[in-house]
């Protein structure tokens, strides 16, 4: 009997063994994958984080086969444009033309002609191959947007400049396709929006792998050029937006009280009704800019134009969503007050962002005198969930009436925003 019960518990402490054999094995390949991602890697001054997966991987996109193939070409475009950047030989042309432009790009059609390409000694076989892809690339996407679904998109093969404020063009170069890593993937859910990127090892005379996150991306000098499907509008489009001046045409001058003068203003209610991230959270961001009396143009937040409201995930797509953030408050950055309210005119609409993408046109409007400009870093040029861009000269906030009625909901088939009245 005790023979018995000796097998018995030596069974079952086997089984129970086997058991959790068998799950410390799934956790330590997971855990093997977190490991390897948050190890770092340098290659000279350049830091980045290790990529446990084939960049491949991270291509896959089953909800829009579309965007699916755009990502491939630029994947493809990537892989033989980054033996151009073994050095810093490129760097100081591509900044300097790219810093021009309104969405901090240049032109990859006409790499053939740069005279840097032109005077380097690079391999003849490695320049017409780029540009044989290049003439074979066709750079479209489908709308998903609710407004413009189905709508196709034509893009032109760029490079983005994601850094180009600090970008020191002496330094070796990051060179990156684009690609986003899978969130959805095991291990990668605490990498949110990292790209992967290639750095020349002059040591090892290979190219090192990496991931790179928006942080990392600003903080380093090394220039960060990305391939990009960019807007031809927006790469033509010169910098120097919001320009003009004081005007002398009509306003309405509203009798102003210091209520109105110290009063500003929160978005609280927020919804967004399509999903235009493949993996990950979905960032819901404002652009805006207000135009004063006297013609002069602000961010009303902060000085970059935008700001984030949200990142929603995939389960809340279609649902009221509630938080406070501030939209639009006096003195934030240089402007006194929104008063009065039929002379000032603040212009904005709402966009899915994406750091490593170039800017996109979200709307235009001209007021007092002065143009300004909203654009967004997006994938594609409809993702935006308010205003087609279009109508956004149309749709300045309606000030008087929140003042009023305390708050004003923003439909659209795309999302929704509630922007309230908040008095100190």
């Amino acid at each position: 009997m005790k023979r018995i019960r000796l097998i018995a518990i030596i069974t079952m402490a086997a089984l129970i063994g086997s058991s959790v054999f068998y799950s410390c094995n799934k956790d330590e390949n997971i855990s093997s994958i977190e490991t390897k991602s948050i190890k770092a890697k340098f290659i000279g001054e350049i830091s980045l984080m290790e990529n446990p997966y084939p960049a491949e991987d991270y291509l896959l996109n089953k909800e829009d086969p579309e965007e699916e193939k755009l990502d491939r070409q630029l994947y493809e475009i990537g892989l033989v444009a980054k033996h151009f950047f073994k050095d810093a030989s490129l760097n100081r042309y591509i900044i300097e033309n790219a810093v021009e432009r309104a969405n901090d790009c240049i032109d990859l059609r006409s790499f053939k002609t740069w005279p840097p390409v032109l005077k380097g000694e690079y391999p003849a076989e490695k320049i017409d191959e780029l540009q044989k892809i290049l003439d074979g690339t066709k750079l479209t996407c489908i709308s998903r947007n609710p407004e413009t679904y189905g709508k196709v998109e034509n893009y032109i093969p760029a490079i983005f400049v994601a850094n180009i404020e600090n970008a020191d063009p002496e330094k070796m170069p990051i060179f990156s396709p684009g690609v986003f890593v899978n969130e959805d993937l095991p291990g990668m859910d605490k990498f949110e929006d990292c790209i992967v990127v290639w750095c020349f090892n002059k040591e090892t005379g290979e190219f090192e792998e990496g991931l790179m996150s928006e942080e990392m991306a600003l903080a380093t000098t090394s220039p960060l050029f990305i391939v990009d499907n960019a807007s031809e509008v927006m790469i033509e489009r010169k910098k120097g937006n919001n320009v003009g001046g004081w005007t002398s045409s009509p306003c309405s001058y509203d009798v102003v009280t210091t209520e109105m003068k110290t009063n500003y203003y929160s978005s609280y209610e927020h919804q967004i009704n399509v999903r235009y991230e493949n993996s990950g959270k979905s960032e819901l961001c404002v652009a805006s800019y207000l135009i004063n009396e006297n013609g002069a143009a602000h961010g009303v937040v902060n000085a970059s134009g935008w700001h984030l409201i949200d990142k929603v995930k995939k389960a809340d797509v279609g649902k009221l969503l509630r938080k406070w953030v501030t939209f639009c408050r006096p003195n934030a950055v240089g402007y006194s007050d929104v008063t009065p309210f039929g002379c000032n005119y603040l212009f904005w609409n709402t966009f899915e962002r994406d750091w490593a993408k170039s800017l996109k046109n979200l709307g235009i409007a001209t007021k007092n005198g002065t143009t300004i400009y909203l654009a967004g870093n997006m994938k594609s040029e409809t993702n935006w969930f308010q205003f087609d861009p279009s109508i956004v000269k149309n749709n300045p906030v309606d000030f008087m009436y929140i003042f009023s009625a305390w708050s004003k909901m923003h439909n659209g088939a795309a999302g929704k925003l509630g922007v309230w009245r908040i008095q100190p």
